[in-house]
């Protein structure tokens, strides 16, 4: 003879098998049969991750009117600041994307961010190992990712070197940058992002300028015949910085570009030659950059079609 099923272990029986189907239960203390049917779950409403627009008068409040909320500006801003200073760079009629995600603290945080301008543009990812990574998956502003300074092929006049023989004193003395033999007025450009921490003249390095990039890595130009940036200015890789020429103690105009890696200084053609054509490693975090870089442009190009004018 069958045991009478109590109530509660009839209601638990419904909750799991409802669970299991996708369904929810509702009780109710109404003996009505109907008022304890199980009913299907309304379908989640799916965040909206992906944003883009155009800057208007203020990138600010451009951002703003995306939707989002002051929180994931500051976000945003934390960054890029150090590698990419937007408020100061940004233009009307410039272009921006960008994603958000949830981060281990449930906040949510912008894990991407694409600009366009007119000339150029600017990405910049957060791994989830919380590296910092560009465009081709490269963690941004290692050795690695560093550029020449300049568009076109100079020939090396003079290389790096613990024990040369400077041409001017013939003394035995170290050389800690390397020579390119560069027409005077040639274009000098930032060999990565970062921040321009001096500029001054001096009475052997001529006209010079020194940059900071962070991870360790810092790089200087000399023998400059002008420069076009000032301290505390932030520049963009690439970014044309100076003119090249032939100002302090010389033999003829050259660029002298020296390379520092946590205050050592090393052989910048070295490093060039040994990553140069360097393809990034196929980690999870930099396929996930170079994926969302280019889903970031896909939304731009796909959401406002007039961005591609701007290129």
């Amino acid at each position: 003879m069958l045991k009478p099923v109590s109530l509660s272990i009839l209601c638990l029986f419904l909750l799991a098998t409802s669970a299991a189907k996708g369904m929810s239960f509702f009780w109710s203390e109404s003996d009505d049969a109907e008022s304890m049917a199980p009913k299907q779950s309304e379908p989640l409403q799916e965040v909206k991750s992906v944003f883009s627009g155009q800057v208007d008068y203020s990138f600010i409040s451009s951002v703003l009117d995306t939707g989002v909320s002051s929180n994931e500006v500051k976000s945003l801003l934390d960054l890029t600041t150090e590698y990419f200073n937007v408020l100061n760079k940004s233009s009307k009629g410039d272009w921006f994307a960008f994603k958000t995600d949830i981060d281990t603290n449930n906040q949510t945080i912008v894990r991407a961010f694409y600009y366009r301008q007119s000339d150029e543009e600017f990405f910049v990812y957060r791994g989830y190992d919380n590296n910092i990574y560009d465009k081709d998956g490269f963690q941004f502003n290692s050795l690695k990712s560093l550029q020449m300074p300049f568009k076109n092929h100079y020939r090396i006049s003079s290389s790096f070197s613990l024990k040369r023989r400077h041409p001017v004193t013939h003394r035995l003395a170290p050389h800690y940058g390397t020579d390119y033999a560069t027409p005077v007025g040639t274009q000098v450009l930032a060999i990565a992002s970062g921040k321009v921490i001096r500029t001054r003249y001096d009475h052997f390095a001529g006209n010079y300028i020194t940059i900071e990039h962070g991870n360790g890595i810092v790089s200087r130009y000399m023998h400059l015949l002008k420069t076009k940036v000032k301290r505390g200015d932030f520049v963009n890789v690439g970014d044309v910085i100076a003119l090249s020429g032939n100002t302090g103690r010389t033999t003829g105009p050259h660029l002298h570009v020296e390379l520092i890696y946590n205050g050592v200084p090393i052989d910048f053609a070295k490093t060039q030659r040994q990553y140069g054509d360097v393809k990034p490693l196929l980690t999870a975090q930099s396929l996930d950059a170079v994926d969302t870089f280019e889903a970031l442009k896909s939304e731009l190009e796909t959401t406002h079609p007039m961005s591609l004018t701007r290129r």
